[in-house]
């Protein structure tokens, strides 16, 4: 081995480290030793290949994944143009993964030419000899350079700079050359030596793109970025860690500033300091700044109190508190000693507030004109451009803290309290109803003890369904009261108050026996067609709507009803009169009556209805009786004879039921032009002072459309229903 290596040595085969071009897939070991010959089959080697390529490419193989580099030795013999190369990879005898030798081959490789290989390699600083050659050496296919190959000359940098014309002044181009000896290099080329400082003095006004939000890297950025363009040459670059930053940001209104400073000042890198101009923060914008505010209704009067009497808190105008959020919110943008004001504010109520309905109220920033089309006398709607913004009006001179219109809600009115509405005292009886307690209230809230709520927009009547009304009666032994509570969803009103029904005094019947106008019972007859069980209901109700007796029931009184004559015929009025006593007895147990009365009353006399009534009512049924007589035609055999028709004329009229039959007296079917008609007679009476076989001559005659069918039999199947 030792004389293999001797020979490869006299022939230029050197160790080197290197990177594989080709790689092929994974190849996997089938047992806990790989042979390198199978791993490394398919890779193909450059002048470039070294060892640690090579120990990467093997980490590759299942297996190798834990392959240390003192397992495997790397020769490589490096190709020129004329000539191949090699590389030898063998294990070595601390080998535990792997085992076993390969050769890659090298082809013939043309040599690199230096006028174009080196326009990347560049210092920032003062490179050594050595510092040049490891530069060199990352070149592509210089990886295996050998210093005796290129020959160059450091010493002009301690002199004037060999640059080119209009280079910044510190950057020196080197010239490097390959010699007599050179294997892999050729030619002629520069590298450069970039000695300048980067001077912050002269980068005022050039940095750009910075913001107050900008990070220390993409400062530095800007700074490269400024120099590089002020001095194109240069490759001098700072990092953050080369300066010192300090903020100041903007506010709104008014610029901010980044100041930027070479924190050693004996660095070869960066000098002075710069102060880079930032922009001012945009407007307030008033929809963004509103958009978490809940106005709070003002008051004059302590909004709640949590540690004294004497400590309290008001709720401030709508203005105020407008106001107090906006600079409270934006307190770390706006300038020092600035404030948004009512200056710079337009605040205007767009919709009052009702009770339970909020209010709109528009906070617009001075000078603000959103942007409309308007009309321009030249060029039409928009003019040229269209869409456009028309100049402020003078008189509004234009915040320079916020921007735009946005709107907030007025909190809703609180609810009217009943206990302000409808006092205690306030007077009421058994007899009281709920829609006269709703008047009170609704007369309260109209009256001139308005409240704010009910000065603001439209009336407010408070309804049925804005109250639970419970009433308990009062007797002679003991108050009532009712309570009026307003409803969980009434949007209205709010509370509840309890009113007193004093104590009554019970109603003596005997009172209402002397007569008189004043009695309940003064107008009071029987209708026609009475029965005891209606008369008792309608006596009971006369005496409930006598003052202090609405609450009187069955169970206070008996009363009786007899009739106290057969009918019998009035031979001058032609008509039937019947009487009936009545006899009213309180009972022991009512806490309302006493007493008894009797009356005697005769039953009124049937009622003739009214021509017009008559009229109405007739119209009405032909209505209905119309499409039933049509329904009924539809489809018959046309009848043959006058005794068919007379039986047709006979049958409508039976159908006929109910009142139908007191206005009605026969329906009869005529034939008119090849045509049949049901024509309907109604009765006649003098009391109703006219004619209504006349008067309803069209409705009375309803054509009958009839459908001949073969052996059909003629059908008179009127429905009742349309006549009942």
């Amino acid at each position: 081995m030792k004389k293999l290596l001797g020979i490869l040595a006299a022939t230029g085969i050197a160790a080197s480290s290197a990177s594989l071009v080709v790689a092929c897939g994974s190849k996997e070991s089938k047992g806990t030793v790989v042979d390198l010959e199978k791993a490394l089959s398919g890779y193909t080697a450059t002048n470039d290949t070294d060892e640690q390529e090579i120990i990467s490419e093997l980490q590759k193989v299942k297996g190798l994944e834990k392959l240390d580099k003192k397992e495997i030795a790397v020769v490589t013999q490096i190709a020129t143009e004329k000539t191949e190369g090699s590389v030898w990879i063998h294990a070595t005898n601390q080998a535990k993964l792997i085992s076993g030798e390969i050769v890659l081959n090298i082809g013939e490789t043309p040599a690199v030419d230096l006028a174009t290989a080196l326009t990347d390699v560049y210092f920032d600083k003062k490179p050594t000899d050595q510092d040049v050659i490891d530069a060199l050496r990352q070149v592509k296919g210089l990886k295996h350079l050998e210093a005796n190959e290129v020959s160059f000359d450091l010493s002009s940098l301690d002199g004037q700079p060999n640059t080119k014309d209009g280079a910044t002044e510190g950057i020196y181009e080197i010239p490097v050359k390959a010699t007599t000896s050179a294997k892999i290099v050729t030619g002629k080329g520069n590298i450069i030596v970039d000695l300048s400082v980067i001077n912050l003095e002269e980068l005022k006004e050039k940095v750009n793109g910075l913001t107050d939000k900008s990070t220390d890297e993409e400062i530095a950025a800007a700074i490269n970025a400024a120099w590089k363009t002020a001095n194109p040459n240069s490759k001098k670059t700072i990092s953050k860690e080369d300066v010192e930053i300090e903020r100041k940001p903007g506010k709104v209104g008014t610029e901010g500033s980044i100041t930027v400073k070479a924190k050693d000042s004996s660095s070869e890198k960066v000098t002075g300091e710069v102060t880079i101009a930032t922009a001012a923060l945009a407007k307030i914008n008033l929809k963004e700044a509103l958009s978490d505010l809940t106005l709070q209704t003002p008051t004059d009067t302590p909004a709640g109190d949590t540690q004294s009497d004497e400590e309290t808190t008001k709720v401030p105008s709508f203005e105020e508190q407008i106001l107090n959020h906006i600079n409270t919110k934006y307190s770390s943008v706006l300038p020092e000693e600035t404030k948004v004001a009512s200056s710079d504010l337009t605040i205007e109520t767009s919709k009052e507030p009702q009770i339970s309905e909020v209010g709109t109220l528009t906070v617009t920033a001075k000078g603000y004109v959103a942007e409309t089309l308007f009309a321009d006398e030249n060029n039409g709607e928009g003019g040229e451009g269209g869409t456009t913004t028309p100049p402020a009006p003078e008189e509004s001179k234009e915040s320079k803290l916020v921007t735009g219109t946005t709107e907030l809600a007025i909190p809703a009115l609180p609810k009217l309290d009943l206990t302000e509405l409808l006092t205690p005292d306030t007077e009421v009886t058994n007899d009281t109803t709920n829609d006269e307690i709703i008047a009170i209230i609704n007369e309260a809230i109209a009256g001139e003890g308005q409240t704010d709520q009910t000065k603001a927009g439209s009336p407010i009547e408070i309804t049925a369904a804005d109250l639970d009304i419970t009433k308990t009666a009062s007797t002679s032994k003991a108050e009532g009261s009712i309570i009026v509570k307003a409803k969980s969803t009434s949007k209205l009103v709010q509370g509840e108050v309890k009113l007193t029904i004093a104590k009554i005094t019970k109603k003596n019947l005997q009172d209402w026996n002397r007569g008189g106008e004043s009695t309940p019972f003064a107008n009071y007859e029987p209708k026609n067609g009475s029965t005891e069980a209606s008369i008792q209901s309608e006596v009971l109700e006369l005496i409930k709507k006598e003052k202090g007796l609405s609450v009187v029931t069955a169970d206070d009184v008996n009363i009786t009803v007899t009739i106290s004559s057969k009918p019998q015929i009035d031979s001058v009025k032609e008509v039937e009169e019947k009487y009936w006593d009545i006899n009213i007895q309180a009972k022991p147990t009512s806490e309302y009556l006493i007493g008894s009365m009797s009356m005697n009353k005769k039953e009124a006399a049937e009622a003739k209805p009214s021509y017009d009534e008559v009229k109405a009512q007739a119209t009405a049924y032909l209505d209905r009786y119309t499409p039933t007589v049509k329904a009924w035609a539809e489809g018959q055999n046309v009848p043959v004879s006058q005794e068919a028709i007379n039986g047709m004329s006979e049958t409508l009229t039976k159908n006929l039921k109910g009142n139908a039959a007191k206005l009605i007296k026969e329906i009869k079917v005529i034939k008119e032009n090849e045509k049949f008609y049901a024509v309907v007679e109604f009765k006649h009476d003098t009391t109703w002072s006219g004619n209504l076989n006349a008067d309803l001559a069209t409705q009375r005659k309803i054509e009958l459309s009839f459908k001949p069918a073969e052996n059909q039999v003629l059908s008179f199947n009127l429905s009742n229903k349309y006549f009942n």
